[in-house]
């Protein structure tokens, strides 16, 4: 008994390390835009009149953080109900990337992005 309680309790230690907490960095909010884009085409029935596929738009982020910019589309919200929803132009938010996504913390909201793009800006300009 006496192991199997040491042994839950350095599982439990070692678990624990494991998890790492977020730190968030500052970033600055610098546009939205909307582009086209087909909307459920999964190739089955594509072209048919019984296929929901259709051109519709999504909306497109960019923040700034350090030198690179970042292109970011929603992921897994509803439209228009993301953190940077309605968010002015030059506004600091915080921005976590955790190796599949970019986590960004507006006040106590926080929504998830995929990254299309990220870009280093010329220190010289």
């Amino acid at each position: 008994m006496k192991t199997l309680l040491v042994t839950l309790i350095l599982c439990s230690v070692a678990s624990a390390k494991d998890r790492s907490v977020p730190t968030y960095r500052n970033a600055i909010f610098q546009e939205t835009h909307a582009e086209s884009a087909r909307v459920n085409c999964d190739q089955v029935g594509y072209g048919s009149s019984m296929t929901t596929c259709h051109d519709g738009q999504t909306l497109v982020y960019t923040v700034k953080v350090g030198e690179t910019v970042y292109t970011l589309i929603p992921y897994g919200t509803y439209p228009h109900r993301e953190s940077l929803w309605k968010q002015p132009a030059g506004v600091t938010v915080g921005v976590w990337n955790d190796g599949k996504r970019m986590h960004v913390r507006t006040g106590a909201k926080e929504s998830q992005y995929d990254i299309m793009q990220s870009s280093v800006e010329d220190a010289a300009k």
